[in-house]
């Protein structure tokens, strides 16, 4: 009994290690079994390739993309390294574990091996934290304002159809609407799309450009709807004109609430 070793890791907590906090948490358990086996030197083999294996795994799947990894069921992982970490352990270290067992050796507690996956979890996720941080790109507002002052600048050319003098007949309104009107309206939603992925634009900006997307798409229907009663000389459009108006009054106060948000 003087010959065995003082106490060892069973299967079920190396698993439970291993699925709570990642290979890793499982390696610092399956090294102290070598340890205490007098293994030294395929304990710190064992703990090299548990971070080695955990650091491949978490690239891994930061490198995949989302439409790949969101199919990932969420236990599916944690299951497959436990169950290979459960495998491992049978076959280096099964016989010693048993034969402990066989002669009343004593083993670790579960509770022991969950803290310290536990512990190896509130590492990695500390450290994904860090590095999800450090990645972030910081958002450039003055640059973002410069881009953005051509939206602006773009309605206002827009808008300008309703300062056009009526008596100047209807080819006038033609003219502007295919000319400066709509152009300008779509100048705007490709502007949008490149202020999008604009690096680590803020949220709050992100609802904004929603709305004066909606914003944007109503003009555009209106303006044609302007063109064709204007090229068909009727009125037989004002209803639709006048619902598409009040569909564009409705969103310029939804985007200037938000604008008025903290």
């Amino acid at each position: 009994m003087s010959d065995l070793p003082a106490q060892l890791y069973s299967h079920r907590s190396i698993g439970i290690a291993t699925f709570l906090g990642s290979p890793a948490a499982g390696a610092i358990l399956i090294r102290q079994n070598f340890i205490y086996l007098g293994k030294e030197k395929a304990g710190m083999y064992s703990l090299v390739l548990g971070i080695a294996v955990t650091l491949g795994m978490f690239i891994l799947l930061f490198m995949l993309p989302d439409e790949i990894s969101s199919k990932i069921p969420n236990m599916a992982l944690p299951a497959l390294y436990t169950g290979l970490t459960y495998a491992l352990v049978e076959k280096f270290q099964g016989k010693e574990i048993k034969a402990h067992k066989e002669q009343n050796g004593k083993f670790h507690s579960a509770w022991r091996a969950a803290g310290i996956g536990f512990a190896c979890m509130v590492v990695i996720f500390a450290a994904i934290f860090c590095f999800v941080l450090y990645q972030q790109p910081s958002f450039d507002a003055e640059l973002y304002d410069k881009r953005a002052a051509q939206l602006s600048q773009n309605e206002a050319q827009a808008l300008q159809l309703f300062q056009i003098d009526p008596t100047l007949g209807t080819d006038k309104f033609v003219e502007f609407v295919r000319n400066q009107g709509i152009p300008n309206w779509e100048k705007n939603l490709e502007l949008l799309k490149e202020l999008d992925v604009t690096p680590g634009l803020p949220d709050a900006l992100k609802t904004r450009h929603e709305l004066l997307n909606q914003y944007y798409q109503l003009r555009i229907q209106s303006y044609r709807m302007i063109e064709k009663a204007a090229t068909e000389q009727t009125n037989s459009y004002a209803e639709d004109i006048g619902k598409l108006n009040a569909l564009i009054e409705e969103q310029l106060n939804l985007i200037n609430d938000d604008a008025s948000k903290p």
